[in-house]
């Protein structure tokens, strides 16, 4: 994704979407952050934003980047349901207070996405599941320079992007797909459209 700044563009299309809750799932790298700080400083703006990176490192006190394999230590299976069980609940709280969230992490496991869709349907709540994608070829180089440039909240480098790669589960609900290679402002444009063919 470039960096325009959609923001100047929707300053005059301001949205208040109650009771909504906004799924980012997608393989490391494939732009999740980006696209949900973007869509919060414009279509979002006024949601609460949660994190399954942000989460790990304030539950397990992370001050500094944690590279290791794909289940190892605080990746392990138990550690990773112990950030989702968070997630979740902060979820719960949060919807059930009326307001709206955007929620971003890998979610790879059918099962981990159902969790949070059961809560809003639980409470009646209206949900979008948006998956990010980004070619396969230029991964590798992305992730590479991210590790370098030190400035994402993220640990995982490309032999994690494999590992999940193998792991990521089909999406069953219905949901959009982002390939984040595009522009920001495209992004958030295709966003916009799917939301509004939602049946109200």
């Amino acid at each position: 994704m470039t960096e325009d700044d959609p923001s100047v563009k929707y300053n005059e299309f301001y949205l208040t979407l109650h009771n909504m809750f906004v799924l980012i799932a997608g393989l490391p790298g494939t732009g999740k952050t980006f696209l949900a700080k973007n869509l919060l400083s414009s279509f979002f703006s006024g949601f609460i934003s949660l994190s399954t990176d942000e989460v790990r490192r304030l539950y397990f006190g992370l001050s500094e980047h944690q590279y290791m394999d794909f289940n190892q230590k605080i990746y392990s299976q138990d550690k990773r349901d112990i950030v989702y069980n968070v997630i979740n609940l902060m979820v719960d709280i949060l919807l059930t207070q009326g307001f709206s969230v955007v929620v971003e992490g890998t979610f790879y496991r059918q099962e981990k996405r159902e969790k949070l869709l059961d809560i809003c349907n639980r409470l009646s709540h209206q949900y979008i599941i948006i998956k990010t994608i980004f070619p396969d070829e230029l991964m590798e180089a992305r992730l590479q320079n991210r590790e370098l440039s030190d400035n994402n909240v993220s640990d995982a480098r490309y032999q994690i992007y494999l590992a999940l790669k193998e792991r990521f589960e089909t999406i069953v609900q219905p949901h959009l797909i982002i390939d984040t290679q595009q522009s920001i402002t495209s992004c958030i444009e295709e966003v916009k459209r799917y939301y509004d063919e939602i049946p109200s």
